[in-house]
């Protein structure tokens, strides 16, 4: 009982030490502060007074007095970057590797894919498979060609002839010959008709009357129905105009009843904002938020500037109009920073340094108080409910 006793005090000492180490990495992690650093440098002219527009910038960050610091500069238009660990620069452990990997190379000859070995063996396959082929196709002497062709000249006059005495000798049979087509027999009902026709009797003159007034019967029924016809395509097109009026009418009035529908829930949904923000659940909300993360901005920004800029263009006004934007922001640079404004020329030089660092148990406490506010919560409720609703939820 007592070695099972002593086994379980080891492992509560053994959890106990990993739950400590963990807390303190937590603890170190929240509380000790990642610093960063900049330093910003453009000279229009260089310490022997020759003119330059170069720009050299330099930032850092480092954490647990450096342990861990990542490094990133900007000079003669290079770009370099470096990732140190307890003073190790991996950076220059990759690039020494890649030094000897050159070196391999250069010695041994360049390594070759997997891809380009196996198209090789297939190219020397069918070279190969293809030899053969070759030697049966090879050129033929010009004697042997012209034997060749003498002998197929021969074989088709043979051949040419005997189809010829096959086709002359044998006559095609009396069975195939078509039979003459008999004459035709002259056509004598068109005259026996015309002979047996009786002469038509002339015509009177009360039947001409007649017929003259049919004449007159048809071409008045006739303009009747011609009349009829336009009185009836006119009302038609009447008709059709009326219809489509109608049914633009309609159209006009159900878009203006759309629009009136929308306007009402555009309106509806105004009011339910305005009482939103105007509760006190909600106002106490963006007093918190704006105080919360304005704290975590200060805490982000600069610590130390210090330095000079210099600026200037052709047109004086530009250069008036910069120097406004740049006094709104006089409270956080004028204790640290100089700024020379000049209006008679174009210039742009300076040289600033900053300093800074951030504390992620700050921010991690902002968060906490944001999340865990009844305020908050109401407000992403409200949000949430929102969000669903506009996307068809209930």
């Amino acid at each position: 009982m007592s070695v099972v006793l002593s086994i379980l005090k080891i492992i509560g000492i053994i959890l106990l030490v990993i739950l400590c180490i963990i807390l303190a990495l937590l603890l170190i992690v929240l509380f000790v502060p990642i610093r960063y650093n900049a330093h910003v440098v453009k000279e229009e002219r260089g310490p022997d007074g020759k003119i330059t527009e170069g720009l050299t910038a330099q930032a850092g960050i480092s954490w647990l007095l450096h342990i861990i610091s990542f490094g990133v500069s900007f000079k003669e238009g290079r770009l370099s970057k470096g990732l140190k660990i307890f003073g190790i620069d991996l950076s220059k452990r990759k690039k020494k590797k890649e030094k000897k990997k050159k070196r391999k190379t250069a010695k041994e000859g360049p390594e070759r894919p997997l891809s380009e070995i196996a198209e090789d063996g297939k190219k020397k396959k069918a070279k190969a498979e293809s030899a053969p082929k070759d030697l049966l196709t090879a050129e033929v002497p010009e004697e042997e060609a012209e034997i060749s062709e003498e002998e197929t000249a021969g074989a088709e006059g043979v051949t040419a002839e005997e189809t010829e005495s096959a086709a002359g000798g044998t006559e095609p049979p009396e069975d195939a010959k078509e039979a003459e087509p008999p004459e035709a027999a002259p056509e004598e009902t068109g005259q026996e008709e015309a002979a047996g026709e009786p002469q038509q009797a002339e015509e009177t003159p009360d039947e001409e009357e007649k017929t003259a007034e049919k004449a007159q019967k048809k071409a008045a029924a006739k303009k009747k129905k011609v009349h009829r016809k336009k009185a009836g395509s006119f009302r038609e097109f009447l008709w059709r105009i009326a219809e489509a009026l109608y049914n633009v009418i309609r159209k006009i009035v159900g878009k203006i009843k759309g629009v009136i529908e929308k306007l009402k829930g555009i309106f509806a949904l105004i009011e339910k904002w305005t009482d939103f923000l105007e509760d006190d659940r909600t106002q106490d909300a963006i007093a918190l938020a704006l105080k919360e993360v304005g704290g975590i901005l200060k805490g982000l920004l600069p610590k130390k500037v210090r330095g000079y800029v210099r600026f200037g263009h052709d047109d004086p006004s530009k250069t008036g109009q910069q120097l406004a934007y740049l006094a709104a922001a006089y409270p956080l640079y004028g204790k640290s920073l100089d700024i020379y404004p000049d209006f008679e020329k174009k210039a742009l030089e300076g040289d600033i340094e900053l300093k800074g660092r951030v504390v992620l148990a700050a921010i991690v406490w902002a968060g906490l108080k944001l999340i865990l506010n009844k305020n908050i919560k109401y407000v992403i409720r409200f949000v949430r409910n929102k969000e669903d609703k506009a996307n068809g939820g209930e």
